[in-house]
This record gives structure tokens, sequence and C-alpha cells, in this order.
């Protein structure tokens, strides 16, 4: 039996992966068909190119990378700063999803200053949000608040619902990290009323689930209850199982700690139904551990041992698992990181070439120069000394008119006498 449900699991996983995958597959590749038929580097490319980074931002970290340096090349090369702006936030975040923060920082920054010199709102507001979502993952919290809430601001003030909703959603995880549940409360409330009113289901979904979380933290469990099963009813609904899943166990932890034992079974069993259909082992040993511990709390040891020792069959798995993934996203960070460095020693290099080569120019422009005023300061002498000459020669002239005028005169002085 134990074999069985395995195979069941693992089965559904490869379909979920492998459906998951064509759905970004067909879109990359429709992006990638619009990519080919721009016959020239344009605003156009630019936009498509973004599209592509992003799709690739949680997955294919390496490919969203070439995307996203392309795009802000680009960008920048035809002045196109809207989209400079925009690219350099989603290098950034691809930078963040790596794990490299530095480098994140740096983009995102890069994308203030376009959007402050140029007056891009949008931009600057998710800069600033994304700012303080890095700050808020460092767990540096000297600005992160200042971040957060300078993008509230410019999103308020522009009436942009979405951005200020989204800027609002960090500014929860911000309290929450700070164990400040009262105004992580606040915030996913206002979030929550902020989305209802842009009318996108999915977002109001995942907000309820994010205030749920929030007062389950607080140990507000029944008011926790109200908001998850809202959760629960729209994930239903958009056919989210993932979220039919997450929501499920969230429930049913709310009602293990009010003491509801069997309503607590029936959600967790509905919540391994909904992990088991995606293939999610963290959320399937997750719910099985919570009911291993409600049979304990019934007194039913046989089911609690069955349900502990599929938590623990999978815990070793799951762990080996997530090092796996931690462990290739360190090699990856070191690999992007040593590319960087490279790249950038060599444009440096090349900066020091070009400076070089500027700096012989120069100078031979300026050899030159000096070899042409030399010679105008040349011609000029030659010239004044032959202008002197030609008077020299001339008051000669002069003189020897005014000497023969003078033995002529001497000459009809003696006649005379």
């Amino acid at each position: 039996m134990r074999k069985l449900y395995i195979l069941i699991l693992s089965f559904s996983f490869l379909l979920i992966v492998f459906d998951g995958f064509s759905q970004k597959k067909s879109r990359e590749q429709l992006l990638l068909t619009d990519l080919a038929m721009l016959n020239k580097d344009d605003t156009s490319r630019v936009l498509v190119l973004g599209k592509l980074a992003w799709i690739n931002r949680s997955q294919n970290y390496e490919k969203a990378l070439v995307y996203g340096k392309e795009v802000v090349d680009l960008a920048r090369e035809l002045s196109f700063y809207r989209g400079l702006a925009k690219s350099h936030n989603y290098l950034g975040v691809i930078y963040r999803n790596i794990g490299s923060y530095t480098k994140a920082m740096e983009n995102f920054y890069a994308a203030l200053k376009v959007a402050q010199k140029h007056d891009i709102w949008i931009e600057e507001g998710y800069a600033q949000n994304n700012i303080g979502d890095v700050q808020n993952l460092k767990r540096d919290i000297s600005k992160v608040l200042e971040h957060t809430n300078k993008a509230i601001k410019i999103f308020e003030q522009k009436g942009f619902s979405e951005g200020a909703a989204y800027a609002y959603i960090r500014l929860g995880e911000i309290y929450q990290n700070q164990k400040d549940f009262s105004k992580s409360i606040d915030a996913f409330e206002t979030c929550l009323r902020l989305r209802k009113e842009i009318n996108n289901k999915s977002q109001v979904g995942t907000t309820y689930g994010r205030l749920g979380a929030s007062l389950m933290d607080m140990g507000a469990y029944k008011s926790a209850l109200d908001s998850l099963d809202k959760s629960l009813a729209i994930s239903k609904d958009l056919g989210n199982t993932k979220g039919v899943a997450r929501n499920s166990i969230h429930i049913a932890s709310c009602h293990q700690k009010l003491g509801e034992i069997n309503q607590a079974i029936v959600f967790l069993e509905r919540a391994i139904l909904a992990a088991t259909e995606i293939g999610s082992k963290p959320l399937l040993q997750e719910a099985n551990l919570i009911l291993a511990n409600c049979y304990i709390a019934k007194g039913d040891f046989r089911m609690e041992y069955r349900y502990r020792k599929i938590h623990d069959s999978m815990k070793y798995s799951v762990i080996l698992e997530e090092n796996q993934r931690q462990f290739e996203l360190i090699q990856l960070r070191s690999s992007i990181e040593q590319k960087d460095s490279e790249i950038e020693l060599l444009n440096k290099q090349s900066q020091i070439e070009n400076a070089e080569k500027q700096t012989l120019r120069i100078g031979v422009l300026l050899s030159f120069l000096i070899l042409i005023l030399l010679l105008v300061f040349w011609w000029r002498g030659k010239r004044k000394n032959k202008i002197l000459a030609n008077q020299n020669l001339e008051i000669r002239s002069k003189n020897n008119e005014i000497n023969e005028k003078n033995i002529a005169l001497q000459a009809s002085e003696e006649e005379l006498i």
C-alpha cells in the first residue's frame, strides 16, 4: 500500500512538472516567435526581451540573466529610459531570486536613478519597494521601512492601487518578520481592501491567505479561520490546487490549536489529496506531521504511527532535495559572480586601453598643433625678416639717391664758384 502511495505521488509530481513546463515553454515560444519577427533593435524588442527575462525569473535563472542583461544594454543603447528602468528592476529581481543581493541592489538603485531622473514614477515606486524587499530578506531593518513607505507614498499619490497593494504586502511581511503582528495585519488588511477595489480575484485570495497566516502567528485562530476559509474558497474557484493544499493545512492547524481535532483531520486529508495531485512533497510532509499529532491528541497511536512513518519517509528526501537545490543555487551564484567579475575586469581593461588610445591620440594631436604653431611662427618670422630686408634695401636706395643728389649739388656749387 505504501509503495502504491509513493508511486501515485511520484507520477502526479511528474505530470504537474511536465504540465507546468509545457505551459511555460509555450509562452516562451510565442515570445521567441515575436522576437524573431522583429528585424531591428527598437523599443518593441526591449519589451519582448523583458517579458522573456520575467517569465524565466524563478526557474531558469541563467536564461533569465541572459535576457535581462541583453534588455538592459539594448534599452540603454536606444535611450529608452522607461524600458531601461523596468529592465533594471527585472534584472534585480532575478539576482534577488538567486540570492545575489549585492547585484540585486545595484540594479534596483540603477532603476531608481533612471526613474527619478526621467520622472518614471511607476518604476521609481517598484524600485523603492524592491530595495525594501531585499533589505527585509537580509534582515537589514535600518532602512527597510523607509524605502517601502516611499513606494507606498508614490503609488498612493498617483492613485495606482495595484502598486500600493503590492507595497502593502511587502510592508506586512516586514512587520511579520519583526513579530509585530498587529501592524502586519493592518498592512495585509489595507492590501486586501485595495485588491478588492481592483477586483483581482487571484490576488484577493492570496491576500486572505497572508492575512490568515499572520492572524495564526498572533494566536487569533478564530479570526484566522475566517480569512483562510475565504482564501480556500477562492483557490477552489480558480482551480489553484496548491492554494487549496496550503489553505487546508493552515485551517487544520487552527482547528488543532482550538482543540477541534476531528475538523482538523478532515482538512488535513483534503490537503493530502491536493498536495498529492500537484506532487508537492513539502506540503505532504507538513500535512502528515500535523495529522500524526492530531491522532496523538485522539489517543489513536496506530494512526499516529502510520502518518508519522509517512512523514519520516519523506523527511530526508525533502531535506536532500532542498540541500541539493541550495547547493545548485550557490554554484550558480558563484558562477554568475565569477562571470560578472570577468566581464567587469574586461570592461575595465577595455576602458584603460581606450584611455591609453585616447591619450595617444591627444598626444599626437597636440604634437601636430605644436608643429603647426612652430611653422606659423617660423613663417611669420621669415616674412617679417623679408619685410625688414626690403625696408632696409629701400632705405639704402633712398640714401644712395640722397647721396647722389648731394654730390650733384656740390658739383653745381663748385661750377658756380
